[in-house]
């Protein structure tokens, strides 16, 4: 393991170059409500059955056209709206307005008004292998994520330190005291944006071609616990500028036995992502939002836990729709929000749902035995799901926001190899750092293609891809690419 190991590992994953015949084109606009003026956030826009976009959350977007003919239309459609068409020869960058639908439904759809909400529920239950589809799928993926890092304290001891000089001890601290306090209490915000073609075979099993990654990000500004530790290793390289490897444990856990220090000098400032990171990424992603009788959705699997009440019945696409809310009904439960279920197949077209204020999710305190403490007291999300050719529900958006504390104060001891071991430099030290981090991820599933096992098995994953750094936002890197339009902050980023 080389030093690099504990920089800023890149465990994002996605993302796939979209080529069609003819020439390139995009087109843009901003949907609202016709009515009250208001932004349409998260509404369709599409073309065909599975080919689109979703509005950002100030309901603006674009979209690639190549390949389509000019009679060809666009669709745009949300829930609780009726489903809006312009052909694309008529299209000009401009305001969608959909009108809302009207509450006619009983003369439409034949509607049981017999169910209460925990049947409904129960019916969801019951058929989740019926109405959802993830085996053998091929999906262009567009994936942002916005974080933002706000270090609390940062910090750095020597504890033990042998045969380094006194000189060297000093002018060590002094450079890590000034690193600590530039790093603590300075938040900063990045984004990244990904596209990649992914795989899925039998059982979850995911491939990744990764085709184009950015990180809009002020370079000078980053203090992420990542980039600390980095800094803490970079100044460990220069100050005790060894030929040899090391060894390096934390407590009593070993972490490496021949850790070059040495060849990390010359190692060039560029952002690689690892394949396995890109895999087990989306793999995790898709475990944390697929819906099944064992999926992480409490309030889908638990119903008693909650107390369910049907809101409205509206429309979309063609179906009609239960709106149900679910709040706590027990001290157990953690989340509220609201559910969109089609009358029909009892498939969830539509989720929303968020941490109860004062929960907490994935409480981890070994403060005391293990230096270790994480929560995350934030944690809310949105889901929209289509219907593929096959009558089947798979995602079209995800998005996921959560707000994370952790703090991390370890001792590490680092030994030299050195041929005689009583030479040997030994350097023992502790890290300290706290910090809350908050991130957004978006997930858009532009293109979805269904697919066989030998399609999977032919399925070619990419190598390791760069990270482009951007400082400031410039229209025209994703140009012609079918992403989520970006938002006012990104376009006012600036390095």
């Amino acid at each position: 393991m080389k030093v690099s190991k504990f920089k800023l590992r890149c465990t994002s994953f996605f993302f796939l170059f979209i080529s069609f015949y003819g020439f390139s084109q995009t087109v843009s606009g901003i949907l609202k409500d016709e009515k009250t003026e208001k932004t349409i956030p998260y509404a369709t826009v599409s073309i065909g059955e599975n080919y689109g976009v979703i509005t950002n959350d100030e309901g603006e977007f674009q979209i690639n056209i190549s390949g389509f003919n000019e009679s060809d239309s666009l669709s745009f459609s949300s829930m609780g709206y009726e489903k809006h068409q312009i052909a694309i020869k008529d299209f000009n960058s401009e305001t969608v307005y959909l009108k809302e639908s009207l509450n006619e439904l009983d003369n439409v759809y034949i509607i049981d008004r017999d169910l209460d909400p925990v049947e409904i529920m129960e019916k969801v239950n019951e058929r989740f292998a019926e109405n959802y589809e993830y085996d053998f799928q091929k999906f262009i993926i567009f994936r942002r994520s916005k974080t933002y890092t706000n270090p609390q304290d940062y910090g750095f001891e020597i504890k033990k330190a042998d045969f380094i000089p006194k000189k060297t001890q000093k002018a060590f601290n002094k450079s890590i005291d000034s690193l600590s306090e530039k790093s603590s209490g300075a938040g900063y915000t990045y984004f990244n944006d990904f596209l990649a073609e992914v795989g899925m075979g039998k059982d979850d099993s995911v491939k990744v071609n990764l085709q184009k990654y950015t990180r809009l990000i002020n370079t000078e500004k980053e203090n992420s616990v990542e980039k600390f530790q980095e800094n803490i290793f970079n100044l460990i390289i220069e100050k005790l500028q060894s030929p040899h490897t090391f060894k390096i444990r934390t407590g009593i856990i070993p972490i490496d036995d021949s850790l070059d220090l040495s060849q990390d000098k010359n190692e060039k400032n560029e952002f690689l992502v690892e394949p396995d990171d890109m895999r087990k990424g989306y793999e995790r992603i898709l475990a944390s939002n697929k819906l099944s009788t064992e999926s992480n959705f409490e309030f889908i699997n638990e119903i008693k836990k909650y107390a369910y009440k049907i809101e409205d019945i509206t429309e979309f696409n063609g179906e009609m729709v239960y709106v149900i809310s679910f709040n706590p009904d027990r001290g157990s439960a953690d989340y509220q929000g609201e559910l969109y279920i089609s009358a029909e197949s009892f498939a969830i077209l539509k989720m929303n749902y968020q941490l109860m204020e004062g929960e907490t999710s994935q409480n981890v305190n070994l403060k005391f035995l293990l230096g270790f403490k994480f929560y995350e007291d934030e944690k809310s999300g949105t889901i929209i799901f289509q219907k593929s050719e096959q009558n089947k529900y798979i995602p079209k958006f995800i998005k996921t926001h959560s707000r994370k504390y952790t703090y991390f104060n370890r001792s590490f001891v680092l030994k030299e190899n050195h041929p005689d071991r009583k030479k040997g430099f030994k350097l023992k030290f502790e890290i300290l750092a706290e910090n809350i981090e908050v991130t957004d991820n978006e997930i858009l599933f532009v293109d979805t293609e269904k697919i066989s096992q030998q399609d999977f098995d032919h399925f070619e994953e990419s190598g390791k891809v760069p990270i482009e750094i951007i400082e400031k936002y410039d229209p025209k890197i994703w140009e012609d690419y079918n992403i989520i339009a970006p938002t006012q902050a990104i376009k006012e980023f600036e390095f």
